[in-house]
């Protein structure tokens, strides 16, 4: 999985309650990423004027409240899909303005009313503005060569056994190991002036200023390893990328789903596979573009969903192969960022964040890099990362990954089943934003319930890891107790209390229970959960 390590106060202490409150907030069109980082400029500056007039426990907890804000428009934008670089040029420009008038307010309080010597003070500011300038160039020098994390990975390792379980910790939160700058500012500039007032502002100066020496030779280590480094050479040409979209009956429907590939911004040459499942091909869809062809097949394997998304496979030759279901719409950007991110090695596999379209709402959902691991995957379908998403491949298609299970009944949850083993086979690049739309209601599944038991049982047989972890085995046993609830079937209620003595805390089994006793139907339950951008 790829993305930057998030820093230690970051990933501990403000993303538990950011990220609940980034997708509440992400839901209303009022809340922009633009104005909450301008919430996050007033409570910077607000900050800093209390620290220059002495109010440090006001100012230190202006300063915390500020970094929460700061780090909400990063995910609200990602969440509603309107990233672009004139907002992070904002939150840049920001957050530098902030932190430099919030240290310059604290080192002058300090100064006048003799709480720190002006050797001290100058000293911290000097060493701040060195650090701003070593990573501005560090950076520099990391994108020329192609280093996507600023050279962050050109540490000198270090075997230190008492670190490993930290360093393992570390990995498995995508955490960085050791404190960087957010940690320093949230301790001088937040935390130091709420709890100890004036008493530890030369503590936190003296602080301020070790660390950003320390920083400093570290950027100008790290800028000679890089600039030693040969720059990559840029590929002339982008791979070939097959989609495959497999429709059934939705003439409409999947017209616009080609279209919407086909008018992704991406050099290279994408040819769009329709597979028609037990249903004649459509002539008119055929396109001879060189760049952007399309051409219609009828599926030659077993019907339904598995066999047409193999069909589609098989009958092409691209080194990438992609999926659209025919009622989902690629948003732009979705092609060209995953195919930039499988160009840098690593897993076979790419995905998205996507936006549920339900009934009139929009509901952005974007996986975390943690909820694609297999251990979370089985205990949650992590519906986030939706087979529309997907580019793989197609060497670890054909191997590692392998096609579609044709053998699922009624071709339910195949999706979830392949997921589940190209987690296990290299894992996943993520692209954390929101760049397809999945629209929900009209899925051929949603209320097969019989079909649904039958392929919950499947799964069960086929894949240990379920059997493995009690919370992943709960969710699929209540899901199994809610599609005998909305059967009718006598069993329904067995099926739900062994759900609940599986894992107690798993809702499913409450729910199974409470259509089985004919307090609430099963469909007004589901549609409950769809307008939430959420499934049962």
């Amino acid at each position: 999985m790829s993305g930057r390590p998030r820093d230690i106060w970051t990933r501990l202490v403000i993303d538990p309650v950011t990220d609940p409150l980034a997708r509440g907030l992400a839901r209303h069109r009022a809340v922009t990423p633009n104005r909450v980082t301008a919430v996050a400029g007033v409570l910077g500056i607000a900050a800093a004027a209390c620290l220059a007039t002495g109010r440090l426990r006001t100012g230190g907890a202006l300063f915390l409240l500020r970094f929460l804000a700061d780090c909400l428009d990063g995910k609200i934008a990602r969440l509603q899909g309107t990233s672009s670089p004139r907002g992070a040029l904002l939150d840049v420009a920001t957050d530098v303005l902030c932190v430099s008038a919030a240290y310059a307010a604290l080192a002058g309080w300090a100064i006048t009313h003799d709480r720190a010597s002006p050797a001290l003070a100058v000293a911290m500011l000097c060493a701040l503005a060195c650090y701003g300038w070593s990573l501005a160039q560090r950076k520099h020098l990391a994108d020329a060569a192609g280093l996507g994390d600023g050279g962050s990975r050109l540490i000198d390792r270090t075997d230190l056994p008492l670190l490993d379980p930290w360093l393992r910790l570390c990995r498995r939160l995508n955490m960085s190991p050791v404190p960087w700058a957010v940690e320093c500012e949230t301790l001088v500039l937040g935390l130091l002036p709420l709890v100890g007032g004036p008493r530890f502002l030369a503590l936190g100066l003296g602080l301020g200023l070790a660390f950003y020496v320390v920083a400093t030779l570290v950027n100008l280590r790290r800028m000679w390893r890089i600039a030693g480094l040969t720059p990559p050479e840029e590929p002339l040409v982008l791979p070939d990328v097959d989609v495959v979209i497999a429709t059934h009956d939705r003439p409409v429907l999947v017209r616009e789903a080609i279209a919407a590939v086909r008018d992704q911004d991406y050099a290279g040459r994408v040819r769009v596979i329709v597979v028609f499942d037990r249903s004649a091909p459509d002539p008119t869809l055929v396109s001879d573009d060189p760049r952007r062809p399309v051409d219609v097949v009828a599926n030659e394997r077993s019907p339904g969903l598995a066999g047409a998304r193999n069909t589609g496979i098989m009958a092409g030759t691209a080194e990438l192969v992609g999926f659209c279901d025919d009622d989902d719409l690629w948003l732009p950007g979705k092609l060209d960022g995953q195919v930039r991110a499988l160009m840098t090695g690593g897993p076979p596999t790419c995905v998205t964040g996507i936006e549920i379209a339900y009934d009139g709402t929009l509901t952005p959902r974007v996986p975390a890099p943690a909820d694609l691991e297999l251990r979370h995957l089985v205990r949650r379908r992590v519906m986030e990362a939706h087979p529309s998403t997907v580019v793989v491949r197609r060497d670890a298609l054909l191997t590692r990954i392998g096609l579609v299970d044709e053998e699922i009944p009624g071709s339910y949850g195949e999706d979830f089943d392949w997921m589940i083993r190209a987690a296990g086979a290299g894992g996943f690049h993520l692209v954390a934003t929101p760049l397809v739309r999945v629209r929900w209601g009209g899925s051929q599944f949603s209320r097969q319930w019989a079909t649904i038991v039958e392929a919950i049982d499947y799964g069960l047989a086929k894949h240990p890891a379920f059997h493995e972890d009690r919370r992943a085995l709960a969710r699929l046993l209540g899901r199994k107790a809610f599609a005998l609830a909305a059967l009718g079937r006598p069993d329904a209620l067995r099926w739900a209390g062994r759900t609940a003595r599986t894992w107690p805390r798993e809702p499913r089994a409450y729910l199974a229970a409470a259509v089985a006793l004919h307090l609430v139907s099963a469909d007004r339950l589901l549609d409950l959960a769809h307008r939430r951008g959420h499934g049962i």
